[in-house]
């Protein structure tokens, strides 16, 4: 790989190889499909990594040349990784688990990418410091032409981009003296900022229904204000006719199939102490809720077919489950570590 250096951050691990010259750490393979092991990092077999195709050496294109070269339906996967709780970077990667594109380089936490309807950009949450330090990015899929959509003091994230291309919304405290989010949409370029929820609770994780009509999130209305208690609400675009769609005690960060006809979400039901997240469906109603995948996972999303939910899987790497067949789940980008928030690009 050519340009910026690939440097996957993963303290506590040794250096186990090196791709074009850089330093890669690497975290350990396991044979479960999302596992229960604690999220330790140890090197594994750089050789076998390589073999796998998780990461080339070849030339690729600048951040200058033509966006297509690389934003191609093969890279179909955004997702952010690194230390966990300290920086991460935007990265992409193909749905075969090759490619493995970093976009983002700093000292900033950048993470919850969010692929505009054209797949040429991605928005994200950057975070140089507190969670109040938060502001919406925009970049190109090849990784040039970052810039700060929202420039304001208040935490501004979650961003999710409208099935047209025109809105962001996303959460921000910037309208609450006492810090608490509510859902915001703007529009592309960072103008028409407007304010959908207003009471208080926390709302976050906005996510548009593919007609562009409603826009359903996490909330703690119904379930008492408690950092551990989540249920999911929905709306239509312009914040009215707000209606509970789950009863928690957890239910967190849904995402709207293709078809419209369904809501992937994390919960906590049927999830082991432990780690209590595990991916759930349930029909855009609220009703015939079932769990998709038998291990640990968070953050879904879903392919561009609707066939698919990718989730990020623990302790390391991207889950991909049938959504047709529930259980029959694999795991990419093992090497990478723990992943959060991996999101399908919408053309591909």
């Amino acid at each position: 790989m050519t340009g910026s250096p690939l440097t996957l951050l993963i303290p506590g691990s040794a250096t186990d190889g090196t791709i074009c010259g850089k330093a890669v750490y690497f975290a350990p393979k396991t044979d479960s499909e999302e596992g229960t092991m604690p999220r330790m990092m140890v090197p594994f077999s750089f050789a076998a990594v390589v073999a796998a195709g998780l990461v080339s050496c070849s030339s690729s294109s600048s951040p200058s040349s033509p966006l297509s070269a690389v934003a191609s339906p093969r890279f179909a996967i955004a997702f952010s990784a690194g230390a966990s709780g300290g920086v991460q970077d935007i990265y992409v990667i193909r749905t075969d688990g090759s490619g493995l594109r970093r976009l983002t380089h700093g000292s900033a936490k950048e993470f919850t990418p969010s692929w505009s309807p054209d797949g040429r950009w991605i928005a994200y949450r950057h975070q140089p410091g507190s969670d109040e330090s938060g502001e919406i990015y925009v970049i190109r899929a090849d990784g040039s032409g970052a810039r700060n959509l929202t420039r304001n003091p208040a935490g501004d994230y979650a961003p999710a981009w409208s099935p047209a291309g025109k809105w962001i919304a996303f959460a921000s405290a910037r309208g609450s003296a006492q810090g608490i989010p509510d859902i915001y949409v703007m529009k592309g370029d960072g103008s028409g900022v407007r304010r959908l929820t207003r009471n208080s609770d926390i709302d976050e994780y906005p996510t548009w229904s593919p007609d562009g009509k409603r826009i359903v999130f996490s909330s703690t209305a119904g379930v008492g204000f408690s950092g551990e208690s989540r249920v999911l609400w929905v709306m239509n675009a312009d914040g009215s006719q707000l209606r509970q769609l789950s009863h928690g005690p957890y239910d967190m960060r849904p995402a709207w199939s293709p078809d419209g006809k369904r809501i992937a979400y994390e919960s906590s039901r049927g999830a082991p102490a432990s780690t209590p997240r595990t991916i759930w469906v349930m029909n855009a109603d609220g009703s015939y809720r079932r769990r998709v995948i038998s291990g640990v996972g968070e953050h879904p999303g879903w392919s561009a077919d609707g066939k698919n939910i990718v989730y990020a899987a623990y302790p390391v790497g991207i889950g991909v489950v049938d959504a047709r067949k529930p259980g029959t789940a694999r795991v990419i980008a093992r090497a990478v570590g723990p992943v959060t928030f991996p999101a399908w690009k919408p053309t591909g």
